[in-house]
């Protein structure tokens, strides 16, 4: 059992709605692919969750890591679809309201819906009573997310929330798209700088955690300040005297100019 450091995700769609802020896109993008591909490794073993929503969702603060859980009502698929009804209304697909056969591509609507979630930090569909919600949902229409985040986010998105079930996508075809296979080459790009980053800050820690124990063995192998100054200022005395010697010389001596050598100083640049 792997324990989840940063809580759920729908707790921390709250904390930001409260606060005011919004999800960093590259965050967004990271969540999306990881949740895809636990998804796919469900449905690569025929088993439906049937209940993807952000609560059943856990972080880990290392490497921005999500996990899926609760899959209490998820099955095995034996035949191509199913018809229980079950899941959570702001989440659940079309085909779930209409009570229709539904295959894994429900699982995909859903996940949708939580992506929508994090742009807005609220469901995509919403209503004031389940009659409302059901005329919402099996519409399918949806307000763009805030401009702050690009169109490749949005697009991404509306692949998943497609009420017709034909040209929604499915876990592999979302995954070998050329938008999200760029986005996760880039996201891995960004994780290992990141490492990167943190292991050179870790490396100067480290740095600060080397102690002497012999620490005035080697401060008494070394010279006092008086010798060095002292040594120092002999040097430079002598450096002084050397000098005066030099001038003194070149007072004396007569400097013959070539007549012909027409040199200013300009023309030592």
């Amino acid at each position: 059992m792997e324990y989840a450091d940063d809580g759920d995700l729908q707790t921390k769609i709250q904390r930001m709605r409260k606060e005011g802020g919004m999800f960093n896109e590259d965050l967004i993008w990271s969540y999306s692919i990881q949740m895809i591909e636990g998804l796919k490794a469900l449905h690569d073993k025929k088993i439906m969750h049937r209940d993807w929503k952000s609560a059943n969702i856990f972080l880990v603060k290392e490497k921005y890591q999500c996990k899926l859980g609760d899959i209490n009502v998820s099955k095995v698929i034996k035949d191509k679809c199913l018809l229980t009804q079950t899941g959570t209304p702001y989440y659940a697909s079309p085909e779930v309201w209409n009570d229709i056969p539904y295959s894994y591509k429900s699982d995909l609507w859903s996940i949708g819906c939580v992506i929508y979630e994090l742009c807005a930090l609220h469901p995509p569909f919403n209503g004031k009573d389940l009659d409302e919600l059901y005329a919402n949902v099996c519409n399918g229409k949806v307000e763009r997310i805030n401009k702050i985040y690009f169109d490749d986010l949005w697009k991404m998105i509306l692949m998943l929330l497609l009420v017709d079930t034909k040209k929604r996508v499915d876990c592999d075809t979302f995954l070998n798209n050329k938008l999200i296979i760029r986005k996760k080459n880039e996201i891995i790009e960004l994780n290992f700088l990141e490492s990167k980053n943190n292991e050179n800050v870790n490396n100067g820690v480290l740095l600060n955690t080397i102690i002497f124990n012999n620490i005035n063995e080697i401060k008494a192998q070394l010279p006092t300040n008086k010798n060095y100054n002292d040594e120092t200022n002999s040097e430079f005395n002598n450096i002084n005297q050397l000098s005066t010697r030099n001038n003194n010389n070149k007072s004396s001596t007569n400097i013959v100019r070539n007549p012909n050598n027409n040199f200013n100083n300009n023309n030592f640049f």
